[in-house]
C-alpha cells in the first residue's frame, strides 16, 4: 500500500509552499526555521546514530 504524499515542511497534506503553516516555525530538533521537528531530517539522523550506538 502506497502512502499519500505529504508536505516536506510540515508533514501535512500537500499545499503550496507559501501557505505552509511551518514557514515561520522553528524546529525543536535542529533549531532551523521553516519546518517542524516531526519532518526534520536531522532528528531522524540523530535517532539512528543513538540507536546504532546503543546496539554496540
Amino acid at each position: 500500500m502506497k502512502s499519500s504524499p505529504r508536505c516536506y515542511k510540515c508533514g501535512g497534506s500537500p499545499h503550496p509552499k507559501r501557505e505552509c503553516p511551518a514557514n515561520n516555525a522553528k524546529c525543536h530538533s535542529c533549531g532551523k526555521n521553516g519546518h517542524y521537528q516531526r519532518v526534520c531530517g536531522q532528528s531522524k539522523l540523530l535517532i539512528r546514530v543513538v540507536f546504532l550506538h546503543s546496539k554496540s
